[in-house]
């Protein structure tokens, strides 16, 4: 049996190869990272990052209509209140609360869209808001 310290390196680390990776897993050649499996990676999947940023933006698109069209509900169910209001029908406070939390809703709404049409409810939001003062002072809710 040979000693381990009589062979040559070349035979120690299976010939040139061995210890060229040997060389090279000691010594750092250059500050550059080259992430060759990331390049791949990117390559493959391509179509796949396509895809999911075009499902992104539909996601983005349906959303901006249900926030729109939750306003628009908001706005409706304000404007029926205040006709309510000017017709004589008498209230709950909770039904002023359900109608003062979609005033909120609609005004958030539409600071946050500046192009969406708001003059419809300014006046009859107003009238709401009085109208239920006036209750909370005398006690005067259905």
């Amino acid at each position: 049996m040979s000693n381990i310290m009589d062979l040559p390196l070349g035979e120690l680390f299976g010939g040139g190869v061995g210890l060229l990776t040997l060389l090279l897993a000691c010594i750092e050649i250059s500050p550059i990272k080259i992430s060759p499996l990331a390049w791949i990676g990117r390559r493959m999947n391509k179509e796949l990052v396509k895809k999911v940023d075009d499902l992104n933006d539909k996601v983005v698109q349906i959303e901006d209509t249900v926030n729109e069209q939750n306003a628009i509900t908001c706005r409706v169910r304000i404007l029926r209140f205040g006709d309510e209001i000017i017709h004589g029908d008498k209230h709950s406070k909770d039904s002023f609360d359900q109608v003062l939390e979609d005033i909120d809703t609609y005004e958030a709404y539409c600071l946050a869209h500046p192009e969406f049409k708001n003059n419809k409810t300014v006046i009859t939001s107003k009238k709401i808001k009085d109208v239920y003062a006036d209750c909370i002072d005398k006690n005067s809710f259905l």
